[in-house]
């Protein structure tokens, strides 16, 4: 049976069980915006452009903010890093409900927005994934991966599918509303986790890293959890 049932000794783990509590509760937030987003973008232009524009400006900010959540997650307690992030999402997704409920909402408000959310969204992420290791034991590590794996899977599904029914009942603010209240828990569940300074290290070599590298690793670790035979 342990071969065929997801692990859960990872959740033993108090640390990892509010990482992986927050995330879960991200994700399907985030599906909320993914449905809202497109949606009032082409009721304020009637363009399809104008919705591939801006998911092409956030798609670009949550890959540069990847790229720099690496550099900063290898000098800097990664969990104060996270928590920033969350944070500033979190005030992202507030601004764009209130800009929502204006009689006339702007279009370079959800831009800005946009692209504030995207490179928050990517070094929280990033961060999160560099310090998993920190959060679990060597040997739970595959089983961490299953997990947060699943945690993308479910809510890549719910998400939208309840996104599109609170948009049907209640509009498109309350969407943006319910994403910036999963922020805000997201972020609260997120205080909870240890301290976590970067690894030791020559300055030298740190500095010599490029964002670009930093990234990588980030990147490849989490393909690395989902590809695991656990997942």
């Amino acid at each position: 049976m342990s071969r065929i049932l997801l692990d859960l000794t990872p959740l033993r783990a108090s640390p990892f069980r509010a990482a992986f509590a927050a995330r879960a509760v991200s994700v399907v937030g985030l599906g909320f915006l993914i449905v809202a987003v497109p949606l009032q973008v082409y009721e304020l232009t009637g363009s399809t452009t104008g919705v591939a524009t801006i998911t092409a400006v956030v798609g670009v900010s949550a890959f540069a903010g990847t790229l720099i959540g690496g550099v900063l997650a290898d000098r800097h307690d990664r969990q104060r890093l996270i928590v920033a992030a969350r944070a500033v999402a979190t005030a992202g997704f507030a601004v764009l409900a209130l800009n929502a409920v204006l009689p006339a909402p702007q279009l370079w408000l959800i831009v800005v927005c946009g692209v504030v959310d995207g490179m928050a969204g990517g070094v929280s992420g990033t961060a999160l994934t560099a310090a998993t290791p920190s959060l679990v034991g060597e040997d739970d590590l595959p089983a961490a991966g299953a997990l947060v794996a699943l945690t993308s899977d479910i809510g890549a599904v719910l998400g939208p599918a309840l996104g599109g029914v609170l948009i049907g009942l209640a509009g498109i603010p309350a969407n943006y509303a319910v994403c910036a209240v999963t922020s805000l828990v997201t972020t609260l569940l997120l205080t909870r986790l240890p301290a976590m300074a970067p690894p030791p290290g020559p300055r030298e070599r740190s500095t010599a890293r490029s964002p670009a590298a930093s990234g990588s690793r980030a990147a490849t670790a989490s393909w690395a959890a989902r590809s695991s035979p656990a997942s």
